[in-house]
């Protein structure tokens, strides 16, 4: 089979941002189609590409993992010139399908697999080989109660802390839909604390004839979001949204009614970390035009006012569509939208740039021109045709996939420079702030001259990790960081009305 592989350094500087294309890669064998694909970033800055390929139109999908050094050099040590096919390391003769991929906390990669009818833990290490550390064999089958657990459907893992949650829509030997979430450790054993077992069952109640489905999880914030769906027969069903502590598994009764919401009518695209509710949806206005509406809601789900106009922004001009539109938060509560976007004159992937309020952030991009415009606050990356498929952040840029349409077919992994907003122009600043040492490897000390009653630690995606509300104002504070894996930090520290934030590198 043959492989061709295109590696492109290359930097477009923009007039009006600060935004460079440090390097893009373009990756292909002769196949027929490329789907699924991830990238993850680990704390050394290594980079991981997952995909799907398929050598012939009616042939098996095969998964590949590519890693790259930061400066998009393939690490030849991983796999087979740093390319590992992890389809043949399962066990088994039948239908494979890898589902999720995440990078532990000790650096190892993770996937959720399946092999026939049965699911599996596998876990790879930074070198490309299976981690025997796992069962003896870096592969461990998980549910193996084969009377309950007879046929999964487009199962999905996502990384909360120290554990992973599985949304696991299933039938069993009797013929029963179930929906559940499962709780992991990294080894595939059940988290027994989480709920019963380590399992929750997803049941909307007796009125829900038919059975229950869940759409997707979030972690956010230190909580656990479902998105769901209870089917009242074949025909109509209701949508739910629910929130829950990911630790003793209780629903939070400040979010909808007792934890549940009922969403019907909207499927949630992201959670912020302030627990509000983006919708993000395309309305046909014609064969050549769509407009993107994104839509903010409060915990209540009732319409957030403060977002846009009236807590709805719309994105229309002509000749526009917009596809597969997957959003990320970012760390000071702004949005990035990576979307595939269709232009009078050209097609391209992008990142489009919504602050917190709900206004295009107009610094950022504008290297896109179509039809003699400029396109403000929306940067186009070096992919032609492109749907996206992921997007992970690094410390000061951050990294995408997407699959390219025309042919020959391909992936595309692009590494983009940008300094990430720490916080919203609105808010105020703490000043005579500092954190030492910085860079560290087990503690740090906060020292400032105003006195500060509150100190935070987030991820670069945004997420809560630890949080400290000190009993009495103070000037001096000491916070352990030893639990923390190798990587970089956001430290928010609030005193009265005022905050600061500053980058924390963990060695």
């Amino acid at each position: 089979m043959k492989k061709i592989i295109v590696l492109i350094i290359i930097v477009i500087s923009c007039s009006i941002s600060a935004q460079t294309v440090s390097w893009n890669i373009v990756d292909s064998f002769d196949n027929f189609s490329y789907s699924s694909s991830v990238c993850r970033i680990d704390s050394n800055n290594n980079i991981y590409t997952k995909y799907s390929s398929r050598p012939s139109q009616f042939g098996t999908n095969l998964t590949h993992i590519e890693k790259y050094n930061s400066n998009g050099q393939r690490v030849t040590t991983f796999g087979t010139n740093g390319v590992l096919e992890i389809h043949s390391l399962l066990p088994g003769t039948g239908s494979k399908a890898i589902f999720s991929f995440e990078i532990t906390n000790d650096q190892k990669l993770l996937f959720l697999a399946r092999s026939g009818t049965f699911l599996y833990f596998m876990r790879i290490t930074s070198e490309g080989t299976l981690d025997t550390t796992l069962n003896g064999t870096g592969i461990k089958q998980i549910l193996t109660d084969t009377n309950r657990y007879y046929e999964h459907f487009s199962p999905s893992m996502i990384k909360g802390g120290d554990t992973y949650f599985m949304l696991d829509n299933f039938n069993t030997i009797q013929n029963t839909r179930i929906a559940e979430v499962h709780c992991f450790n990294d080894s595939g054993d059940l988290v027994t604390s989480f709920f019963n077992q380590g399992h929750l069952v997803v049941n909307y109640g007796p009125i829900y004839t038919s059975y229950s489905a869940i759409g997707s999880l979030f972690y956010i914030n230190n909580a656990l979001y479902i998105s769901g769906i209870g089917y009242v027969n074949s025909t109509t069903f209701d949508r739910f949204l629910s929130k829950l502590n990911p630790i003793t598994s209780q629903p939070d009764a400040n979010f909808g009614s007792n934890g549940q919401l009922l969403f019907n009518d909207k499927v949630p695209s992201l959670i912020q970390a302030n627990g509000k509710i983006l919708e993000i949806r395309t309305n046909n206005i014609s064969p050549a035009q769509q407009d993107l509406v994104v839509t903010r809601y409060l915990s209540d789900g009732t319409i957030d006012t403060s977002f846009a106009t009236n807590g709805t922004l719309t994105l229309s001009f002509p000749w526009t569509i917009y596809s597969t539109v997957v959003p990320y938060n970012l760390p000071n509560g702004d949005i990035f939208l990576h979307h595939r976007l269709s232009l009078f004159a050209s097609d391209r992937d992008a990142i489009m740039y919504i602050t917190n309020s709900g206004q295009i952030n107009s610094s950022f991009g504008g290297n896109i021109i179509d039809n003699g415009n400029v396109i403000l606050g929306t940067f186009g990356l070096p992919t032609f045709r492109a749907n996206a498929g992921s997007l992970s952040f690094g410390a000061d840029y951050f990294v995408t996939t997407s699959e390219r349409q025309p042919a020959p077919q391909s992936v595309a992994t692009t590494k983009v420079n940008f300094n990430f907003p720490l916080l919203s122009s609105s808010e105020n600043t703490l000043h005579g702030f500092k954190i030492f040492p910085n860079p560290s490897h087990s503690e740090i000390y906060i020292e400032s001259i105003n006195t500060f009653t509150a100190v935070s630690i987030y991820n670069m995606e945004g997420r809560l990790l630890k949080t400290m509300q000190l009993g009495n104002p103070l000037l001096f504070y000491k916070v352990d960081i030893s639990a923390f894996s190798k990587g970089v930090y956001i430290v928010k520290v609030d005193s009265e009305n005022k905050r600061h934030i500053q980058k924390l590198i963990k060695n």
